[in-house]
């Protein structure tokens, strides 16, 4: 399959396919932007008053986050913070680390936070 279109998103990049109805991960150039619009907005709501991807605040910087958590583990996280934090000594660490309890977000799917995942991961990509 050739590439037909690279879209830049604030800082990260999408691959359309030739055909247009598939691209990179399964999805089209226009659904990468939507989620990534989708992601922001999500992070700006739920995440940004403790988090920053590049920066660490009351939380964490949040940059290369799926280097240091598996996403199923992330996902409960989010979702059930209290669970999580009994399940992954990494999670524990951060919370004796920070000295503060992460939120639950138990309205967030899966897909806010696949969304949100989105958003992070192309937010942290350098500039060209």
């Amino acid at each position: 399959m050739g590439v037909s279109a690279i879209i830049y998103l604030r800082g990260g990049f999408s691959i359309a396919a030739k055909d247009e109805s598939q691209a990179f991960c399964g999805t089209t150039a226009e659904e990468a932007v939507i989620a990534n619009n989708r992601g922001k907005e999500l992070f700006s709501a739920n995440c940004a008053s403790c988090h920053s991807v590049s920066k660490e605040l009351t939380g964490p910087a949040l940059a290369g986050f799926e280097k240091r958590l598996p996403v199923t583990q992330l996902y409960l996280f989010i979702q059930h913070s209290k669970k999580a934090y009994r399940k992954s000594k990494y999670l524990a660490r951060l919370k004796k680390e920070y000295d503060i309890e992460h939120f639950s977000f138990p309205s967030l799917t899966k897909a806010d936070i696949d969304d949100i995942r989105q958003y992070i991961n192309a937010a942290s990509l350098p500039i060209p």
